[in-house]
Parts: C-alpha cells; structure tokens; sequence
C-alpha cells in the first residue's frame, strides 16, 4: 500500500506509553514510511510532553497525531505551540463525525 504522506515527509505520532510502539509503527506505516514516535502520558508530567514535542520538532515531523483518547484539545495546543505543526486528535475526529451522524 502506497503512504498517505510523501517520502519527503515524516508523520509524528505521540502515544501514551511505550509499549504501544510496535502496535502505532504498524498500525501507522499506510499512512507515512518516515515516523517519529514519541511517548507521554496524558496524565502524567507536562515536562515529558514538552520534551517530546521538542522531539517531534527536531525531527522535523509535518503533521503530529496524538493518539489516545486521553489527549485533550488543552494539550494539543501545547504540541502545536512547540512544533509549530498541524496536530490531530483522533477523538476529534470520532466526535465530529457522530455530531454529523446525528444532526
């Protein structure tokens, strides 16, 4: 399957845990052949989330996908201000697209 996004791009995934590794690389290699992944819980020290935003911006990352469905909109604000890159929070996403569903 061809990537989403362009070899010259790289995708910046931030996931809860690092154990979630493996499960985001494959579930993610559709989408960009180049990632970074990052971890920081979203419960946990806002210094770890600001460490690895400082991660996802050296790496140059064109797009972050915050992927847990405890990232708040507060905490992508956060990334965005660091990286200066779009983020997207899939738990957005679901609910937008029920909101839609059931206008």
């Amino acid at each position: 399957m061809e990537s989403f996004i362009s070899e010259e791009h790289r995708l910046g995934n931030l996931i809860p845990i690092p154990k979630q590794e493996d499960w985001a690389r494959g579930n993610f290699t559709h989408v960009a052949s180049r990632i970074t992944i990052t971890d920081a819980s979203p419960y946990g020290d806002r210094g770890r989330l600001l460490h690895v935003s400082k991660v996802l911006k050296e790496a140059n990352c064109c797009l972050i996908v915050m992927y847990c469905m405890g990232f708040t909109r507060g905490l992508t604000r956060e990334v965005r201000s660091v990286t200066g890159k779009p983020v997207i929070l899939p738990s957005s996403i679901v609910a937008r697209t029920l909101g839609e569903l059931l206008e």
